[in-house]
């Protein structure tokens, strides 16, 4: 049974059902109490009805109630209870066998498709957010030995199963032998998925969190939400919105044709014709970040200016906006007044044959007395206090945006495993040496670390490979924690901690958690678990050397990149 079918029968069972279905896997070969025979109400008889359980016939030949494979299927798919051995006695398909005969497997009809065993057994591991892979799996029947026979409404599912088998070509090393072969067999016959692909989701944030986590997305795909007027395209790992809404999705700072040096061009105008045909209204472009900086710069460098004419012309003024005004003031003074204007200009051409032709030089000037500007003389009062802070001001903007860029620059070199140039290391040492605060030594107390940190505890924030994680990591939901979070048994406080968390081993290992409600979620712990296998393809796709995981693995394993 695959992940698709144990999720529906989940949500049809109630808890008395579930209770009953834990019970009765512990009895031999799965035996349940003949309570009415599956004939009326009751537990009993609803397992009956509804194919988890069935008549059969024990090593005696007497009639009897057993778990039936469809049970034991969801037993295992959803809670990893395997079926015991019983020496001595039929097993239970034998005995079901007895009481109804199988029905071979089916040759795949006309319209069918058939999945190799080990790409299907894959498959069935993975949680499949569209909803047209997600039928035609949900509706599959087996084959002859573990293939799996769909029948698919549209290619759009095939193109979906060739993006996962090709996934797995990429990483050849982390599957076996089988689920290799198996892709590229599917490959072969169905062949390969279009480079650029559309998505559909119910909301932005299930949006976001599938262009991080599932493999049949990648890079220039096109991202559409109906609901909430969204269409974006993901570039790289942020999926950025054309629209003029984006919900929990990035906006762009300038034409997606033509950033990235032109590399999503053909994703963008997918997305705005798909935008168009909705009617959603697009986004408009603005500045990037770095002309924002520069043009609060050169604001606060006119107030200073501004400041410093008022100072000098001794003007009575008392806000930075009345030094301004001053300044634009003795600006326009300074042009001529006739610029831009009709004074001591010509009303036009004449035609040479009118009745009164005008001597230009002399009748027209004539016309128009030349302006007489008087000079403008003010006289102010300026408070040095005024000028010291808007100098402040602007000191402490132009050293923000130093410290963002240095920031930027060495987050990004972190990701690549690679060290920042010299002058952004002492740069960035400086600032860190002068925020620290001043050490000091009280004796006979333990001093702990009462603040918090995102990704990591405070006490591991600045190790250089929970650095170089956290930047490998970057866009996905954080767990912000302290010193004394206790993630197998968290305070009520701590329950609402969510994200991933960081913990630097040696050598360059660290083991990266998933938080739910404070607590660290394992594997194969529904439904939570498969964020530790989308926080392990981040870390591949960014050169991190991940270790194999189990079922019940608690955490991912993941080696830093060596710089060459």
């Amino acid at each position: 049974m695959n992940v698709y079918t144990a999720l529906r029968l989940a949500d049809d069972l109630s808890s008395p059902m579930l209770d009953a279905l834990h019970v009765w896997a512990k009895n031999p070969q799965g035996s349940t109490a003949r309570t009415n025979n599956g004939r009326g109400g009751g537990t009993h008889g609803a397992m009956v009805r509804r194919g988890m359980v069935a008549l059969g016939v024990d090593e005696n030949g007497r009639a009897a109630y057993f778990l039936t494979s469809k049970a034991w299927g969801f037993l295992a798919a959803q809670y990893g209870t395997v079926r015991p051995a019983d020496a001595g006695r039929l097993t239970l398909d034998q005995a079901l066998a007895e009481a109804y005969p199988e029905i071979p497997a089916a040759a795949p009809r006309s319209g069918e498709v058939v999945i190799p065993g080990a790409l299907a057994d894959y498959l069935s591991q993975r949680t499949a957010s569209d909803d047209e892979t997600w039928e035609a799996l949900d509706g599959a029947h087996r084959g002859r030995g573990r293939t799996l026979i769909i029948n698919p409404a549209s290619t759009r599912v095939l193109h979906v199963i060739s993006r996962y088998a090709e996934h797995i070509l990429a990483i050849p090393g982390a599957y076996t032998r089988a689920t290799l072969d198996a892709a590229r067999l599917w490959i072969k016959r169905a062949g390969h998925a279009p480079a650029l692909m559309v998505h559909r989701f119910d909301d932005t944030a299930s949006a976001y969190n599938g262009s991080q986590c599932r493999d049949d997305v990648r890079d220039g795909d096109v991202l559409v939400v109906e609901s909430e007027k969204v269409v974006a395209y993901l570039r790289g790992a942020w999926p950025a919105a054309v629209t003029a809404e984006h919900g929990e999705l990035h906006t762009l700072t300038a034409d997606p044709r033509t950033l990235d040096d032109g590399r999503f061009a053909d994703s963008a105008i997918r997305a705005e014709r798909i935008a168009t045909e909705y009617g959603f209204a697009l986004a408009e472009y603005g500045v990037d970040a770095a002309a924002e900086a520069e043009q609060r710069f050169e604001r606060s460098a006119y107030a200073v200016e501004a400041v410093e004419h008022a100072e000098q012309v001794e003007a009575a003024v008392e806000t930075v906006e009345e030094a301004e005004a001053l300044y634009a003031a003795q600006a326009v003074t300074e042009a001529e007044a006739d610029g831009g204007t009709w004074r001591g200009k010509w009303i036009g051409e004449q035609a040479d044959d009118a009745l009164f032709p005008v001597d230009r030089p002399a009748d027209q000037g004539a016309l128009f007395a030349p302006a007489v500007r008087e000079p403008i003389v003010a006289r102010a009062s300026f408070r040095p206090d005024d000028l010291a802070q808007l100098r402040e001001k602007a000191a402490a903007d132009r050293e923000a945006y130093r410290a963002a860029t240095d920031d930027k620059i060495a987050a990004e070199c972190a990701a690549h495993g690679v060290a920042p140039s010299q002058g952004v290391a002492d740069r960035i040492a400086a600032r860190t040496a002068s925020q620290a605060p001043e050490r000091r030594v009280i004796e006979g107390v333990i001093v702990t670390h009462t603040g918090t940190a995102e990704g990591s505890t405070p006490s591991n924030a600045s190790h250089p490979d929970v650095l170089a994680a956290r930047a490998a990591l970057d866009g996905l939901a954080v767990a912000t924690m302290t010193d004394h979070h206790d993630v197998t048994d968290p305070t009520e406080d701590e329950q609402h901690v969510r994200g991933y968390l960081i913990d630097p081993r040696t050598q360059g290992r660290v083991a990266v958690y998933w938080l739910e409600g404070g607590r660290t979620v394992r594997r194969d712990q529904m439904p939570h678990g498969p964020a530790l296998d989308c926080l392990a393809d981040r870390l591949k796709r960014r050169g991190w050397a991940v270790e194999k995981m189990l079922r019940s693995s608690a955490c991912v394993f993941a080696h830093r990149p060596t710089t060459t």
